[in-house]
């Protein structure tokens, strides 16, 4: 999906609920601002996982998401496959639940946030709390300015090992791998 605005699925005035998982690619194109892999008013829900591509990309402007929620996001299965967004200016989030974001199993894939030019840039980000299972795979979050989070939100628990790879680069200030008001990690980090 291409356009001056773009979502490769958008649900307006509900949540989006698929009780399979996603193994296609799911791509959006804004030219100017707001590029949504998927985008829901209420909840995002996946109960069998992402082996698949979700892209989101703000040519030039703001605000792109590879899934972005403004409730509460839930993938269960694990994310094996690649989620990624990339906006010209600020906002660029792989993932993002407003209220909360479960991923109830492991991340052996890749999740990536990038704003090319401005400010806020994350793999992960909620409100609320973030819960994953094993982080085996890659979650990295780059600013062309400031404040890039490869994780973030109110309290982060990974219950499992931390084996791969998280992290954040800003081109000027607040880079954290990491960003909670409290962290548990039920395993090692290797």
């Amino acid at each position: 999906v291409t356009g001056s605005t773009a979502a490769g699925m958008r649900a307006s005035m509900d949540s989006i609920s698929i009780s399979g998982g996603i193994s296609g690619d799911i791509t959006a194109t804004a030219n100017v601002d707001s590029a949504y892999g998927m985008h829901a008013e209420y909840d995002v829900i996946v109960d069998d996982g992402i082996t698949g591509n979700i892209t989101a990309q703000a040519t030039t402007g703001k605000e792109a998401y590879g899934i972005r929620s403004e409730r509460a996001t839930t993938i269960s299965g694990g994310i094996s496959g690649t989620i990624s967004a990339t906006a010209g200016t600020e906002y660029a989030l792989g993932i993002y639940g407003n209220t909360g974001l479960l991923i109830n199993g492991d991340i052996s894939g890749s999740i990536t946030g990038e704003t090319i030019a401005g400010d806020n840039a994350s793999a992960i980000r909620a409100g609320g709390s973030v819960t994953t299972g094993n982080i085996s795979g890659v979650l990295s979050a780059t600013a062309g300015a400031d404040k890039a989070y490869g994780i973030y939100g109110a309290d982060v628990a990974i219950n499992g090992v931390v084996s791969g790879r998280i992290s954040a680069t800003a081109a000027n200030d607040q880079a954290y791998g990491i960003y909670a008001t409290s962290l548990g990690i039920d395993g090692d980090i290797s």
